[in-house]
């Protein structure tokens, strides 16, 4: 729980969400802790879940996918989800999908090459998804990612101000 996060465990996932690959010797150094306190701290949090992977960021432009859209989803009615969501993985371009409240059924996001691309994928894959009813594009053309504070655990919000709770280390 992130309740039971150590100001230490927040200084090491700050490290790690900039780069995963940093050695726990140098985020010993960073922090002027022992390495093996750092190793031990990340085998906890990796054990509790609170951190869930590595992974490789790609740069997918490099790749050749210049484009990102934003297709909304409108189905049948909201008793078709698993089935829609059961054949989705056939789309491979589809990076996300976000199932919200509100008069859109589905966001989906994807990654394609051209104009040409977007429109083969819209046509003869998602407007073919089963229960599908409209699809309304949006193409990105800026996208910004910001990662999530680390100490946002420390920040309360009582009575619409924002307080700050200082955690003590274990």
């Amino acid at each position: 729980m992130i309740s039971d996060l150590t100001n230490l465990d927040k200084e090491i996932l700050k490290i790690l969400t900039k780069d995963g690959r940093t050695p726990a010797a140098e985020i010993g150094r960073q922090l002027g802790q022992p390495a093996t306190t750092i190793r031990n701290r990340i085998r906890r949090l990796e054990t509790s879940g609170v951190i869930s992977g590595y992974k490789a960021c790609v740069d997918r432009k490099k790749l050749g996918f210049e484009i990102k859209a934003i297709i909304q989803i409108q189905l049948e009615n909201t008793k078709v989800y698993d089935l829609f969501l059961k054949e989705l993985p056939g789309v491979e371009e589809v990076i996300e999908v976000i199932i919200p409240t509100g008069p859109i059924d589905a966001y989906l996001t994807v990654w394609v090459r051209d104009i040409d691309h977007l429109n083969e994928i819209l046509t003869r894959k998602i407007n073919l998804l089963p229960k599908v009813v409209r699809t309304n594009t949006l193409v990105v053309y800026l996208d910004n990612v910001y990662p999530l504070p680390i100490d946002i655990a420390d920040t309360q919000v009582e009575r619409g101000r924002v307080s700050i709770k200082k955690v003590k280390d274990q």
